[in-house]
């Protein structure tokens, strides 16, 4: 209490820089909370770019699978048409 009475100003400087230590603390929290959201939002991102990428590798192979058994088809009814004409 005498230090409050002889140095008033003391005291506040002493109150300002506890509040402001405090502040940082409360901001350094804050940003890693905010960082570690970021990450995790781009591990769910990358993680849906990589299922994107293979259902489409999938879907390609399947059409090629496709084209591939009407070129067949198309094949044996073109020799089919063939025969019919001779």
């Amino acid at each position: 209490m005498e230090l409050v009475k002889q140095a008033p100003i003391l005291c506040i400087f002493g109150l300002f820089a506890v509040g402001f230590l405090y502040f940082m603390e409360r901001r350094d929290e804050h940003w890693i909370r905010m960082l570690e959201r970021d990450d995790l939002q781009a591990n769910q991102r990358i993680e849906q770019c990589h299922l994107v990428q293979h259902e489409s590798a999938s879907a390609m192979k399947a059409v090629a699978a496709a084209l591939q058994s009407q070129m067949v088809t198309f094949r044996e009814l073109s020799i089919r048409i063939e025969h019919q004409q001779n």
